[in-house]
């Protein structure tokens, strides 16, 4: 077994285990929530996929990025964990991207070509088709298919966005407004992979 191998294997086993620790957290903020232990049961499987922990590993990603403080009292949310999970096999294995984050994707790669950026309000509007877009970004912002309620969209984009934000394929910026936006990092292996799994030619 190579040293990579080795790795790898270690790397899935601490993800598991910070997913039983998560799981554990979570009986302790509320017993009766079963639903979110249902989630976590569902990330386990997703994250016990070798290729997928095998590209998590290869980029970086914290094997325990599960358990991170978001602010007080909350951890890092288990729905966009599930996105992280999406990310990994869509880039390892070329399998097809939640929707959603395909949309902003494509909508950051086309701002950050035309030199601007991604604000959460771009986001959001890609994704809820009842929002005006910025009118200076308009030619470059990737709308949604369907229509979908603003606070859905919200969610969605937030969620997407921090899954993106933990293969650094998105990176945070303070744009002219001094207003939180995002970048892609082209050169990026994930976006790379990603790119291609969209069929976008970087």
């Amino acid at each position: 077994m190579t040293k990579t191998n080795e790795a790898v294997i270690a790397y899935t086993a601490d993800v598991a285990a910070a997913i039983v620790a998560r799981k554990s957290y979570e009986t302790e903020q509320n017993p009766e929530n079963t639903n979110i232990q249902k989630t976590l049961d569902g990330l386990a499987a997703d994250f016990a996929h070798v290729d997928v922990c095998k590209f998590m590993h290869a980029a970086s990603v914290d094997a325990n990025f599960i358990n991170r403080q978001e602010r007080k009292n909350k951890r890092f949310n288990v729905y966009s964990a599930q996105k992280v999970a999406n990310v990994a096999r869509a880039a390892a294995a070329a399998e097809s991207l939640n929707a959603y984050s395909a949309t902003l994707l494509r909508t950051a790669i086309a701002l950050t070509r035309a030199e601007l950026s991604m604000t959460h309000r771009d986001a959001h509007s890609a994704l809820c088709l009842d929002l005006k877009v910025d009118a200076a970004k308009a030619q470059h912002i990737v709308r949604y298919g369907k229509n979908i309620a603003s606070n859905t969209a919200d969610t969605q984009s937030s969620s997407s966005i921090n899954a993106l934000q933990m293969f650094n394929v998105l990176k945070e910026i303070r744009d002219d407004k001094n207003e939180v936006a995002y970048v892609v990092d082209l050169s990026n292996k994930t976006t790379k992979a990603l790119a291609k799994v969209l069929d976008i030619a970087l």
